[in-house]
């Protein structure tokens, strides 16, 4: 059975009405910016192609962490993330071509893992992840073949969340990302979030 990334989404930021006796240990956040993934051809028109490099992400995540011990705490967490334009590549099969890529969403849910250090959280993770990208060949008699799919795999990350006032922090994000079918794909985002 296949999860909705939306409906997962939605279920954790259910927790938020419960808040106030969590000791603000849920978080809520938005987040902008820069995934790199080589997205392959699956219109069948050019085997082996592939197109849109790099492209602006941006999305929301939430969470609830748990102290463990000392400064150690552990948590939950998701995400669902939206691709900007990305780039296209000409004359993949034939002179006059066009083959266009684009992230649809990228959704993940997995642990992390982290230590606070005054005002700072350092953690990493590892989730689930499903990212679903279109491609769009178009032939040199403006023939055009739309195709999309779905990857699923194993993310890994590392980041930090900084507090600047009571309940509200930044944070920095890296996330590298493996799945059958498709090349890795690298992420840096940057994001601010309310705590609970």
């Amino acid at each position: 059975m296949r999860t909705n990334p939306v409906l997962a989404l939605a279920g954790c930021l259910a927790l938020v009405p419960a808040a106030p006796a969590m000791a603000q240990n849920v978080h809520v956040d938005v987040q902008a910016g820069y995934d790199h993934m080589d997205m392959p051809d699956q219109t069948g028109n050019a085997p082996g192609a592939t197109a849109g490099g790099g492209r602006a992400v941006y999305g929301i995540g939430a969470g609830y962490d748990v102290p463990l011990t000392g400064s150690v705490y552990a948590g939950l967490d998701t995400n669902l993330d939206f691709g900007g334009k990305s780039s296209c590549s000409s004359g993949v099969a034939a002179a006059g071509d066009q083959l266009c890529a684009n992230l649809r969403n990228d959704w993940d849910i997995g642990a992390r893992v982290g230590v606070r250090a005054g005002a700072a959280r350092i953690y990493g993770r590892v989730a689930y992840d499903r990212t679903s990208y279109a491609t769009t060949y178009t032939d040199p008699l403006a023939n055009v073949t739309y195709a999309r799919s779905t990857a699923d795999g194993l993310r890994l990350g590392a980041g930090v969340e900084y507090d600047v006032m009571p309940g509200i922090y930044t944070k920095a994000e890296y996330r590298y990302t493996t799945a059958s079918g498709v090349p890795d794909h690298n992420q840096v985002l940057a994001g601010v979030g309310l705590r609970f």
